[in-house]
Formats: structure tokens, sequence, C-alpha cells
């Protein structure tokens, strides 16, 4: 029988050992002294690395990558549903008196065996449809005849009646154009689009620009009297932004850039176009109240 050693966890041959050069003993013993302090420092950060919340005092916090908290044990919470249940919204009908239209609709004859019908249901199934009206413009023409006076010759002209204005656009269109312009915001452009598609009125920017002007000053009273009311408060919030003004109203005719201005208190707020901007700007419009 063959004696053997183990040298690095392999068997050689005891013999093979014997006849081995010294200087090459000497190096093997320096590789398998190397190579036992490499296993044992890779056990030792094995073990380093292999620490968690579950074999070691660390927190669960410094849990490496991929360890799922242990919920082992914990009662799992259900989820809290709410129901909540909405009665379903049906679509309110309008009362009788306020359709336009009735038209009643009766069966002539069963469905299932074609027996000629002559009953009367009482409490028939209603259904309503609401459409808007057909918008059309409603054109008052004014014919001012002028007749020749038979004893002088003078031509003379009629009037408009009282209460009618010489412009060609009435006082509804008018408040409508102020509408669309400031409570929706709609430019020249847009204003002019909704009156074709939607009132088939064909209108230009400088009439819609015309009729924006002529609202500002009927509404001009009350607009001083809304700034004389900010002047008059102890504290007023302001503040101003950029505005194209351009030269619509012809008071910019080198379309300079403005500025909008915004004068708040509790109840009222006042805006306002200028083409200056800053402090100074600001109290010349409140006085010495501004806070901005």
């Amino acid at each position: 029988m063959i004696e053997e050693i183990e040298l690095g966890g392999v068997k050689v041959p005891l013999r093979d050992l014997e006849t081995t050069p010294e200087s090459i003993k000497q190096v093997l013993k320096l590789l398998l002294e190397e190579r036992k302090e490499i296993k044992q420092r890779i056990e030792e950060l094995e073990e380093k690395l292999n620490k968690n919340s579950k074999n070691s005092s660390i927190t669960p916090s410094k849990n490496g990558f991929g360890l799922k908290a242990d919920k082992e044990g914990k009662a799992k919470k259900k989820p809290l549903k709410v129901t909540v249940k909405r009665a379903k919204v049906e679509r309110k009908l309008y009362a009788v008196e306020e359709c336009e239209i009735i038209q009643e609709e009766k069966p002539s004859n069963c469905s299932k065996c074609g027996y000629e019908l002559k009953a009367e249901d009482l409490q028939p199934h209603r259904h309503q449809i609401v459409e808007l009206p057909i918008l059309k413009p409603q054109v008052t023409e004014y014919r001012l005849h002028t007749l020749e006076c038979e004893h002088c010759g003078e031509k003379s002209r009629a009037k408009l009646p009282t209460g009618v204005s010489e412009k060609s656009y009435g006082a509804r269109l008018t408040a409508l154009v102020g509408i669309l312009s400031v409570q929706a915001r709609q430019s020249h452009r847009q204003t002019q689009g909704l009156l074709r598609e939607v009132f088939g009125i064909e209108i230009s920017r400088g009439t819609i620009n015309n009729i924006r002007q002529e609202v500002s000053e009927a509404i001009a009273a009350a607009s001083e009297e809304a700034k004389e009311y900010v002047k008059q408060q102890p504290v007023v919030n302001s503040d101003e932004t950029g505005f194209s003004q351009q030269n619509r109203d012809g008071n910019n005719p080198t379309e300079k850039k403005a500025w909008l201005w915004v004068l708040v208190t509790p109840l009222i707020s006042v805006f306002l176009v200028t083409l200056s901007r800053g402090q100074e700007v600001a109290k010349q419009l409140i006085g010495e109240t501004f806070t901005g």
C-alpha cells in the first residue's frame, strides 16, 4: 500500500514529496500558508456579509439588498374597504308647462299578436330632448323717408324714434361683446368668430373694438367710483404685469408696451391698463395707500 499525505486538500504519494527538491518544498509551504490565510479571510467576510436583523443584533434598516422584512407572526392588516352607496342620478324632467312641443306617440298594434290597440295610457313614459333654438340676428330696419315741401321746396328727412341708437348694433349685442371681452376673456378675433358661428352675425374686429370702447364709456362713472373707493381704503394690495395693448384704441400710436394693474381690497378689485409701470404710477392711481 502506497503511503499518502494530504497537501492543501489533495492527497499525494509520500514518496513524491520525499523526492521533491528542498527549494520546491519551501515554495509549496509558503503557498499552502497563504491559501490557509486567504480561506480564513473569506470565511470572516462571508460571516460578516451574512449578518442581518434575523441572526444578529443589527437593526432591520441595515439589512442587505434582497432581504425582505420579517412579517412572520404579524397579523396581516386588511385594507379598509369603504363602500358608499350612491343613489342613481336621474335627469330631472322639465315641467310640462315649459315644453314648447308635446308629441303623443301611441302604438297602433300589439307587439306580440298584432291586435289593434285602442286603450289609453294615463301615465305614459316621458322622454324629453333639450335643444338650443335656432339663433338668428334680430334685424330692425328703419326707413327714414325724405319728403319735399310743396310750399317752399325744402327737403326734410325723418328722424329715428326716441331711444333708437344711431349706431348699427343694439344694446344686447353691445352688452354681449362686453361680457365676452371681459368676463370670458375673449380676444377680438375669438369674439368675432363666436358671433359668426353661433348667431350668424358678421362683424369686423374694428367694430368689436368700437363696441368695447362704447361699453367702457358706459361704465366710466362706475369705474371712477370704484377707484375713489379704493383710494379711501387704509390698505390696498396691488400688482402689475405686462399687457399687449397695441393701438386699437388709438391712444398708443407707438405701440408701447402697456401694463395691467390690479388694485385689491376686501370688497372691490380694480383693473387698470397704463403705459407706465412702477411705484410712482401706483401712487398716482391709488394715492399714498400703495403697499405693493
